[in-house]
């Protein structure tokens, strides 16, 4: 007997069924455009956001529409610009989780929680993924400050790291799509935050006396890192270099004297007696190996601030900053071949929206109304970061945090932190300037590949092994797959009521997936069904809802094992 007749056999002794064996997942373009949508411009798709997706054939497309233009927090009530009830609660109300203001008693974990919730449940999905992104481009390693920070004790200095941690991730939050929305604006501001200028050192770039000389750090990564990158693509395909050593030495030389005031709970100032001014008064020319230079004018003691301040301007309008920044979102958003293929407008296109500063909304719109993010071979060819894949899972089941009094209780939010730390992805702490890795490669190990196993079974089953992780997101897989089953009997009795299993099967994959899944995927989830039959024996009863529960519990643990935390 074939293994798909003995699975039927099997499944029949449980269930009625009008057929043997349920049909792989029918395409449907609508259905699995609004999956790509769910997986890219959101942490991934819950049932509700499906259902809101395909209610009309524009509704991937509307919604990607509404994402770009998130609420404004000058004009939003806590609510609407937070995205829900629960988000604004978790910052806002009274008892917060986070600090208010500086010194505020805080923890790493509660910055680490409040992100977690923003990506699982706030409505404006996109803008979070947006926020990672920049917090990943303007990496700050979190415990690498606190000695700058010296209060008098540990916990003073760390209050005063993590303030200053979430200060840039709110920024980060409200313009890196909404708000005033350019790579100017995120630039500047986190040049002159106190996060940046301690982890890079430019407090420490000063040049008071004759043989001082600038400390590069800062300006060495801004070029680098931040904005016009080593080396950029010409029109014919070659790479071309963007600056060199004497710019560097140069750029550095421009950001001397910027400080910061601990007096004024360390506002950024500029002492003008600690900046190096050019000695020959002509303006500077940088980038000259890039075909593009700029030139910045010499100021006039003690307008100094405004070299620095004119070398930004001049960076975030480059068109080699233009071509790296948006390199990097189509490898975020598309895939990464598509950031190097010759025959691809996409990039071109995106450059030329880009501006005088960097329109992040205008960039992102072309972006995302691209047939290179909407044809069919783009999807599932990214995997998910370590914070993507924990927050997918959860979302994937309808999860919900348990609610107590003024805020949700945020150690329901253990289970995913820790779960991501075990998966190499520790939030706010990556010690290098260059951010999270985020290239499939780097998230692809058996190891890490385990670990999104665990954390799917463990979430679902609500059975993690270490005790301080028990306070976990609920999960109700009964009201899960509800619209496919009907209640079970108020009796043991197997007469028409019993649950269709098979169902489920469809049911899990679907909203896991779409239709992108085969015969042999629901083969699998079947097989974790029928183990779990086995695991409890001959007093096994589908009518008892706690056998039933431990059903659908190995089916979902199966769907959501096979692809759903690794790739998106």
């Amino acid at each position: 007997m074939t293994r798909t007749a003995t699975l039927a056999l099997a499944v029949t002794g449980l269930c009625t069924f009008a057929s043997p064996i349920v049909a792989q997942g029918t395409p449907d373009p609508l259905f699995d455009y609004a999956h790509h949508v769910a997986r890219r411009v959101a942490y991934g798709p819950t049932n509700a956001l499906i259902t809101t997706l395909t209610s009309s054939p524009t509704g991937p497309d509307d919604y990607i529409t509404a994402q770009l233009s998130p609420p404004n927090k000058a004009t939003s009530t806590a609510v609407q610009y937070h995205g829900g009830q629960l988000i604004a609660d978790l910052v806002n109300t009274a008892g917060p989780l986070l600090p208010q203001q500086l010194g505020d008693p805080v923890t790493a974990l509660d910055l680490f929680y409040a992100q977690l919730g923003y990506a699982m449940f706030s409505e404006w999905q996109l803008r979070e993924l947006m926020t990672q992104f920049w917090e990943r481009h303007f990496n700050t390693g979190l415990y690498t400050r606190a000695p700058y920070f010296n209060q008098g004790s540990a916990i003073a200095d760390n209050n005063y790291v993590f303030w200053f941690e979430w200060q840039a991730n709110e920024y980060y939050r409200e313009h890196g799509l909404g708000g005033d929305g350019t790579f100017y604006g995120l630039l500047r501001y986190t040049a002159k935050h106190a996060t940046m200028m301690v982890y890079l050192n430019t407090v420490y770039n000063k040049v008071i006396n004759p043989g001082d000389t600038p400390n590069e750090d800062w300006a060495r990564e801004c070029l680098e890192l931040y904005t016009v990158s080593p080396e950029h693509r010409d029109a014919n395909g070659n790479w071309v270099p963007n600056y060199s050593q004497a710019d560097i030495e140069e750029a550095s030389r421009m950001f001397t004297g910027w400080d910061l005031d601990p007096a004024a709970s360390y506002a950024f100032e500029f002492n003008t007696n600690e900046h190096a001014y050019p000695s020959s008064g002509q303006p500077t020319v940088l980038l000259t190996d890039s075909g593009l230079p700029i030139s910045i004018a010499a100021p006039i003691a003690p307008a100094g601030l405004q070299e620095g301040e004119d070398l930004l301007v001049e960076l975030a309008k480059h068109p080699a900053t233009a071509q790296f920044i948006c390199r990097k979102l189509i490898a975020e958003f598309v895939n990464e071949q598509t950031v190097f293929s010759p025959t691809s407008t996409l990039l071109n296109d995106m450059m030329a929206v880009w501006g005088t500063a960097g329109d992040i909304p205008a960039v992102m719109g072309v972006l995302l109304s691209s047939p290179d993010f909407k044809r069919a071979r783009t999807r599932f060819t990214r995997a998910r970061l370590p914070l993507q894949a924990v927050a997918a899972t959860a979302r994937a089941f309808d999860s919900t945090m348990e609610y107590s009094g003024l805020y949700p209780v945020a150690e329901n939010l253990n289970a995913p932190y820790w779960a991501m730390e075990s998966m190499g992805h520790r939030l706010l702490l990556y010690p290098a300037p260059n951010g999270f890795p985020t290239s499939n490669d780097a998230q692809m190990s058996p190891s890490v590949a385990l670990e999104r196993a665990y954390y799917a079974s463990n979430l679902i089953s609500g059975d993690f092994p270490v005790p301080f992780m028990t306070d976990t997101l609920e999960i109700n897989l009964e009201q899960f797959v509800a619209s496919v089953q009907p209640q079970l009997p108020g009796s043991p009795t197997m007469a028409n009521s019993v649950p269709h299993l098979l169902a489920v099967v469809d049911h899990m994959l679907t909203s896991l997936y779409g239709s992108n899944y085969t015969l042999a995927d629901e083969l699998r989830v079947l097989d974790a069904m029928l183990g779990v039959v086995n695991h409890i024996g001959p007093t096994f009863d589908i009518a008892n809802n706690d056998d039933y529960k431990a059903v659908l519990e190995g089916a979902a643990i199966m769907a959501a094992g096979m692809v759903q935390s690794g790739l998106r």
